[in-house]
C-alpha cells in the first residue's frame, strides 16, 4: 500500500512540474525543466505524453526535456566513468608508483628496468582520474610510454627529458617537440574507453605574439610545423616557446549502426544519406592500370549532426560483394579525412585477388556494403597548454 501511495504521489508531483512548463514566470518554468530532467527515466513517459500537448510552450519544452534524457540515460550506458586513484607516499619509487595504479584499475603497466630506482619525492594524489595519475608520474618521474600492445599492456619507460602531457577525464593528451619549431601530438585512451569509435579534434589556438591561430580538425593525431614566411622570401621558424597551444577534442561511443547498399557503376554515382552526400565510383590506377574503388563524403558545414556522421565514417566497415554475396577481398586502401579538408571523408580501395597480383573487374563488383554508426553519443574535453617548449 505504501509503494503504491508513494507512486501516485511521484505521479501527482511530475504531473504539476508538467503543467509548470508552461508557467508565465520563466524562473518557473526553468525550475521545472531542471527537475524533470534530473528524474531521468522515471519521468520520461509523463514528458513524453506533455510533447503532444496542445499547449506550444509545454510541448515544445517537453520535447527538449525527453531528447537530453535519452540522451544521458545512453549516455550512462555507453560511456564508463574513468578509473579512480590514490597516491600517497613518500620518497615512492616511480616503478612501485606505477603498480599501485595498476593494481587500484586493473590495467597491465609495466614500468622497464630503470625506473625501479627512480625517485619520485612526495606524492600526494587524492581520487585523481587515472590519465591524471599518469600524466603525474610521466612528468615527475621523467618517463613516457610506449604502447600499447596487443595484449592491453603498456610499457613505461625511463627518459631524460619529462613530455608535456595534459589528462582530461579518460584522454591524455601528448605533446612532443622536436627541432625547427615541429610540433606533433596524440590522445592516449583509458582502456575501459578503448571501444568508442573516433576521436575529433579542433587546434582552436596555437600562437606565438600576434600569430593567428592554427586550426586542424583530424583523428587521434595530429603534426605540423609552425614556420612563417620571412621578410626575404625564406623560411623563418618560430621561436623555441610556443605561447599557447589549446585542443577541443571529443570522443564518440557508437550506439546503433546501419548498413548501406551502394549499386557500383563505371561512372560515378552519389548517395544522400542524413544530411551526407556520398560520391562513389571506380577507376584506374597508375600502375598497372589495377580497377580502384573511390568513396568520398561531403558534409553540410553548418549543420553539426552531418558532420560528426560524416566523421564516424572513417570508423565504418567497407566489404564489395560478388552477386552472390559472397565478399571480395580488397588489397591495400584507406579511410579517414585530409588535415586540409575536415569537412570531406575519402576512402579507396584496390581491386585485387588474395594474391595480390591479379586485377577485379567492375563487373565482378555487384555491390558495396558499407556499415556506418548512425546514432553515438560525444564527450567532450578542452586541454590548454602554455609555453611548450622546443628542443634546442
Amino acid at each position: 500500500m505504501r509503494l503504491i501511495l508513494v507512486a501516485a504521489l511521484l505521479f501527482q508531483d511530475t504531473q504539476t512540474l508538467v503543467e509548470r512548463l508552461g508557467a508565465d514566470d520563466v524562473t518557473v518554468r526553468e525550475r521545472a525543466t531542471a527537475e524533470l530532467e534530473s528524474r531521468g527515466t522515471a519521468v520520461l513517459p509523463s514528458v513524453e505524453e506533455a510533447a503532444r500537448s496542445r499547449d506550444p510552450e509545454i510541448a515544445e519544452r517537453a520535447r527538449a526535456i525527453a531528447a537530453r534524457i535519452r540522451e544521458a540515460e545512453l549516455r550512462r550506458r555507453l560511456v564508463p566513468a574513468p578509473k579512480r586513484v590514490t597516491l600517497v607516499g613518500e620518497d615512492l619509487i616511480v616503478a612501485e608508483a606505477l603498480r599501485r595504479v595498476a593494481a587500484q584499475t586493473g590495467y597491465a603497466l609495466e614500468p622497464s628496468k630503470g625506473l625501479e630506482e627512480r625517485r619520485l619525492g612526495s606524492l600526494r594524489l587524492k581520487d585523481v582520474t587515472y590519465g591524471e595519475a599518469i600524466q603525474h608520474l610521466l612528468e615527475h618521474g621523467r618517463a613516457y610510454p610506449i604502447g600499447p600492445y596487443p595484449d592491453g599492456r603498456l610499457l613505461i619507460c625511463e627518459g631524460e627529458q619529462p613530455r608535456r602531457s595534459s589528462a582530461r577525464g579518460p584522454l591524455l593528451l601528448e605533446v612532443d617537440t622536436a627541432v625547427c619549431a615541429t610540433l606533433g601530438f596524440g590522445f592516449r585512451i583509458e582502456p575501459a574507453h578503448v571501444h568508442a569509435v573516433g576521436l575529433s579534434y579542433t587546434i582552436v589556438e596555437a600562437r606565438r605574439g600576434d600569430e593567428s591561430p592554427l586550426q586542424q580538425c583530424g583523428g587521434r593525431r595530429g603534426f605540423f610545423s609552425l614556420r612563417s614566411q620571412g621578410v626575404k622570401g625564406g623560411w623563418e621558424y618560430a621561436p623555441s616557446l610556443l605561447r599557447r597551444f589549446r585542443v577541443d577534442a571529443r570522443l564518440f561511443y557508437a550506439a546503433e549502426w546501419e548498413t548501406l547498399t551502394l549499386r557500383p557503376n563505371p561512372e560515378e554515382q552519389v548517395h544522400e544519406w542524413k544530411g551526407v552526400r556520398l560520391t562513389y565510383g571506380f577507376g584506374k590506377t597508375a600502375e598497372g592500370g589495377v580497377i580502384r574503388m573511390n568513396l568520398s563524403g561531403e558534409a553540410e558545414a553548418n549543420c553539426q549532426d552531418a558532420l560528426d556522421r560524416l566523421h564516424l565514417l572513417g570508423a565504418s566497415e567497407i566489404e564489395l560483394l560478388e552477386r552472390d554475396g559472397k565478399p571480395i577481398r580488397t588489397g591495400g586502401g584507406g579511410i579517414g579525412f585530409s588535415p586540409l579538408e575536415p569537412d570531406v571523408f575519402r576512402y579507396w580501395a584496390s581491386l585485387i585477388d588474395s594474391t595480390g597480383k591479379q586485377p577485379i573487374h567492375v563487373k565482378d563488383v555487384a555491390s558495396v556494403r558499407l556499415r556506418a554508426v548512425s546514432k553515438w553519443v560525444s564527450c567532450p574535453y578542452s586541454f590548454d597548454l602554455r609555453d611548450v617548449r622546443f628542443s634546442e
